[in-house]
Order: structure tokens, then C-alpha cells, then sequence
């Protein structure tokens, strides 16, 4: 593979200012002065992950500045632990361990959830993010299935509900002479990610997020480490090369012994991570692999990008739509900087959709940051003149609270409005420590000495930042440093038509509810499908108590969605 340079330098998005700004402006007119504030987004180039077992890789650019998500300490956890999953996958020839990693995360979250164990289709995340299927428009430009990819390409197509779709709907072709199926854009739908949590590298961080949601996606060096039979793996220091391969992980044994790494590749102490690998049954220890705690690059932030796990989901059905102007994941973080210098510590973010009146229940807002730590509100704002009103006093506050992890947040804003035509979806962040800083997740685009590797779908009229009741379009932002592409900020909003098993129609699932459909339970005579289609909450083709069960405890704020 070649290797990759970065075009930009590394704080190529910071962004000239001006001593005037305008807050309001005509549907049709052009900005009449430049925003008062500049946006700064820092970049690395980690390795990409290859996913070839000896091919080497090349450097490409980073979505995002590691800044991961540290919780838990492992005194409350087992000295070994292996999550419930699903089986061994094998990727053969192809270099798509990265969608093999991002989908065996997803399966590892299912299966511990309590949501079934479910083959999801690699070959669909494959193709949705090459060139072929992109054929010249937005989207991600990889050459093919030989080409390595992003860890985060899987956290962009899940959480845009791009898939997960199942094996069985577009199975997996090991052949060089396959093409983009058929079926891409036809494909069933069975699962959403709505949230996904960015994981620090340390011991502790890993083992909790894979005891309390399934697994890890990440990678390792795959260089001269491996014990024999490729059951273990361990490397120290730095290679003088990278040749990245992802992989899940899904357990851990603290007592793993170091002399099982080999006399000559011994780590200093006991310990390994379970790992499940993409090279079939019949490779390494029944397909899984042993990796000490200790080797120098495995889960390093720094070189591959994020560590992934999947925390909520959201079931297909026919109620419900994702409002969203950017579905691809190629995020960066972008800070800003007020005309004197400083950086900002509060900032407000927007996106405008023109909701339709077949999906007005607002449900959930997801956004991402990586302001850990932080206060968050999600607001409606109203918009006039196509752009959101820059005065507070005129948004709604939907939801508050303290943003938990670096990732994508998902707020549930369900019962709260009801929307129609076009108006804006806002996030404020507002940090708390001396010297922080608001951070928020804007796709845009990247490039490498052969072209681009990513294209944004930026519009004029997306995405807007507030600051001090001024309102900037981000594009507008963007073209004061001469990038006339920009990008679209990552906020997306769950509306559905109608609430799911929202008996009262008023917005809100409640303990009403249930007790409407516990009655319906003992009713004599035939029960409409359309009564089964909006308060079969299992999904068993009829209607008893576990759907009334279920309905309560949705009410209760036990589970948060069917």
C-alpha cells in the first residue's frame, strides 16, 4: 500500500476573523461580514488497519483527537472474563478486518444486551465505503475491498442506521471478481446505533466497557510478536513499520501466563485480552487469539483512532425517521476561538431539517463530542430566514445533563414536541474545568497524494454555530480560510409518526399505556393489525401481557426502547 500524507497542515482549519459579524440574515442574501469567531481543528495520521494478515500499510488521516473515555476500576470486576458474541468470521484475501472489527463489536453488543445473537453482513459495510459504490458523489472514496480502512467508517454507517444489515440479505463473497450487490440500497435495516463511546487505552476503561457492553473494536501491529500457532501475541517498544489489523475484544484473563508469549517474547508480567479475530476457525486458538496487557501497540488511540463500543441501539421499524445531514463518520473535532483569542469554553452547535408531518414525535438527538465531562442542552430552535434565531430566549430546552463519554451521545427528548416544516436541532456544550474548551464532531473532507478519501455532502443553510446570540453558517466559517468544501456537524434527531405504543396519543409511553394494552390482552374477538402493529413491542405477531410488561417498563425508564 502507499503510504499517505496529510494535505493540510496541523492546524489547517484555523480560520481568519474580522471585527464585524451578523447574527441575522435574508433567506437569499450573502454574508455581509465575517464571523467573529475562527475554528480550530487539531489532526493526526494514525495507521490504517489493512486487514491483510502480511501486507504491510500505509499512514492516512485521523477522524478525531484521542481523547477517550476512562470509567470503572476493575476491583468490581472477575480476574477473567469472556462476553457473550457470536461466532468466527473469516475475511479472506480481502483487507476488511476494519469492517469485520466495527460489525463483531455491534454482534458482541447485541448478544450481551440481551438483543439475540445476529450474523450482520461485513460485505454491505465493505461496499458502502468505496468509491464503486459512492460512484463519484459524497461519501468515502476506498478503492475497494483491498484497500485498508478507518476504524470510525463502522461508527459513521451504524450510527446513521446505514446498516446493521444480516448475512443472510447480503452475504459475504470471497471472490476477486465481485461487485457492489445488488441489493445495497434494499437491504433490511434490523438495528441503529444511537450511541457509541470512545474508549481509553487503559486496562480498567477496556474491561468495563466490555463487561457492560460486549466488546471493543480496535487493532494491533501485526508484526513479529505471535507465539506459536499464532495463539498469542506480544511486541515491545516500536516498530520501525506498522501494519495495522483489527480486531474485537471480548474478554480478558489477568492470570494469562507471560510464559505462554514464548522464552524469547516474554512480557514483563501475567495478563492478556481475549481477542476475536477475522481469519476463520481455523487460525490462531479456535480463531480467537491471546494479547498481552502489555504489548506496546494494541488499543493505542494515538496510532489506529478510536477504540469503539456500541452503548445504545434503536430497533428498526416502520415508525420512526433519522433526520441527519451527514451520514459517513469522517469526523474531526472543531474548537473555537472568540475574536480576542480564547478559546471558547461554551459554544452552541445547530443543525436545520425540514421535518415532515408524517414524522413529528421528536424521540432522541444524538451529537458528538469529545468534551467529556461537560454540560450538554438540546434545544429546538426556531428558524426565520432559514437560518436558527440566534436569542435563547426563543428556544425550547429539551434535554440537559453532563456528557458521560467522548463519542456520540444520545439524549432522549421523547414527550417533549412535537415538530413540523423547518427548524433547528441545537447542542449547546458548556465545559467546566479551567482552560477547557467545547468540542464538537464536524464531518469533513480529507485527502491523501492520491486524491480524496473523503467527500462531504456540505450545504449552505445545514450547520450553524451560535455564539453570544450571533449565528454563523459553518460554511461561511470555513470559506474565511479559503475552504470552500467545509463540512456539516454531527447532530441528528429520531422523530417517529407515531409513538410506539402510545395508546393516548399523547406523545409519551406511560404506565396508561400499558395498562390500555393489558386490557386489549383479555378482550374476546380479533385484534386489528393495526393495534398489533403499534403495541406488539416483542414482536411475536400477537398481543398478550409481555407486551403490557414491556410497556411499563419502558414507562419506567427501565428499558429505553423495544
Amino acid at each position: 500500500m502507499k503510504r499517505l500524507v496529510m494535505m493540510r497542515s496541523v492546524f489547517a482549519a484555523v480560520l481568519a476573523v474580522s471585527a464585524a459579524a451578523c447574527a441575522m440574515m435574508p433567506a437569499s442574501a450573502e454574508p455581509t461580514a465575517a464571523p467573529e469567531i475562527t475554528a480550530v481543528r487539531p489532526e493526526k495520521s494514525p495507521v490504517v488497519s489493512s486487514g491483510a494478515v502480511d501486507d504491510g500499510a500505509g499512514v492516512k488521516p485521523a477522524m478525531y483527537v484521542p481523547s477517550g473515555t476512562t470509567f470503572g476500576t476493575a476491583k468490581e470486576l472477575p480476574r477473567s472474563y469472556k462476553t457473550k458474541t457470536t461466532g468466527i468470521r473469516e475475511q479472506g484475501a480481502y483487507q476488511t478486518c476494519w469492517a469485520f472489527s466495527g460489525i463483531g463489536a455491534m454482534e458482541a453488543f447485541l448478544s450481551r444486551t440481551g438483543k439475540g445473537d445476529h450474523d450482520l453482513s461485513e460485505q454491505h459495510l465493505s461496499w458502502w465505503a468505496t468509491k464503486a459504490y459512492n460512484d463519484g458523489g459524497a461519501g468515502w472514496q476506498l478503492d475497494g475491498l483491498y484497500e485498508g480502512g478507518y476504524s470510525m467508517i463502522s461508527a459513521g454507517y451504524f450510527i446513521s442506521w446505514e446498516g446493521a444489515k444480516l448475512e443472510e440479505e447480503v452475504p459475504y463473497i470471497r471472490s476477486r471478481n465481485d461487485a457492489v450487490p445488488d441489493n445495497m440500497d434494499d437491504a433490511y435495516t434490523a438495528y441503529g446505533a444511537t450511541g457509541i463511546m470512545y474508549v481509553n487505552n487503559d486496562i480498567d476503561s477496556v474491561k468495563n466497557a466490555i463487561y457492560n457492553y460486549g466488546g471493543v473494536a480496535t487493532s494491533y501491529n501485526n508484526g513479529s510478536g505471535y507465539g506459536l500457532g499464532r495463539r498469542t501475541y506480544y511486541q515491545s517498544g516500536t516498530p520501525s513499520s506498522y501494519n495495522g489489523h483489527a480486531i474485537t475484544v471480548i474478554g480478558w484473563d489477568d492470570d494469562f501466563p507471560r510464559e505462554d508469549f514464548g522464552e524469547h517474547n516474554m512480557p514483563p508480567e501475567n495478563g492478556a485480552w481475549l481477542i476475536k479475530n477475522s481469519w476463520g476457525e481455523d487460525s490462531c486458538e479456535d480463531g480467537y487469539m491471546w494479547v498481552s496487557y502489555y504489548d506496546s501497540l494494541i488499543l493505542n488511540t494515538d496510532i489506529w483512532g478510536a477504540n469503539l463500543a456500541f452503548t445504545s441501539v434503536r430497533t428498526m421499524n416502520r415508525f420512526d425517521r433519522l433526520y441527519q445531514n451527514e451520514k459517513y463518520g469522517a469526523t474531526y473535532f472543531t474548537y473555537l476561538v472568540g475574536r480576542n483569542g480564547k478559546v471558547l469554553p461554551e459554544a452552541s452547535f445547530a443543525n436545520v431539517f425540514d421535518f415532515d408531518d408524517d414524522h413529528r414525535y421528536l424521540q432522541e438527538v444524538i451529537f458528538e463530542t469529545q468534551s467529556q465531562g461537560a454540560d450538554y442542552e438540546v434545544y429546538f430552535i426556531p428558524v426565520e430566514n432559514d437560518m436558527p434565531i440566534g436569542d435563547e430566549a426563543n428556544w425550547v430546552l429539551l434535554d440537559s445533563g453532563e456528557v458521560k463519554y467522548s463519542g456520540y451521545i444520545c439524549a432522549d427528548v421523547s414527550g417533549k414536541l412535537q415538530v413540523s416544516g423547518k427548524g433547528a436541532i441545537g447542542v449547546k456544550i458548556s465545559t467546566k474545568e479551567e482552560n477547557d474548551y467545547a468540542m464538537f464532531g464536524v464531518d469533513e473532507w480529507m485527502t491523501n497524494s492520491s486524491g480524496y478519501v473523503f467527500v462531504p455532502d456540505a450545504k449552505r443553510g445545514d450547520s450553524f454555530v451560535i455564539s453570544d446570540g450571533k449565528v454563523y453558517d459553518l460554511l461561511d466559517v470555513y470559506a474565511e480560510n479559503n475552504d470552500n468544501i467545509g463540512g456539516t456537524l454531527v447532530i441528528k434527531a429520531v422523530a417517529s409518526a407515531d409513538v410506539v405504543a402510545d395508546a393516548d396519543d399523547d406523545g409519551v409511553v406511560t404506565s396508561d399505556d400499558a395498562l390500555f394494552v393489558l386490557r386489549k390482552t383479555v378482550l374476546v374477538g380479533d385484534t386489528p393489525q393495526e393495534d398489533i402493529d403499534k403495541f406488539d413491542v416483542n414482536r411475536d405477531g400477537v398481543l398478550n401481557s409481555e407486551d403490557a410488561l414491556m410497556i411499563l417498563r419502558k414507562s419506567a425508564g427501565m428499558i429505553t426502547e423495544f
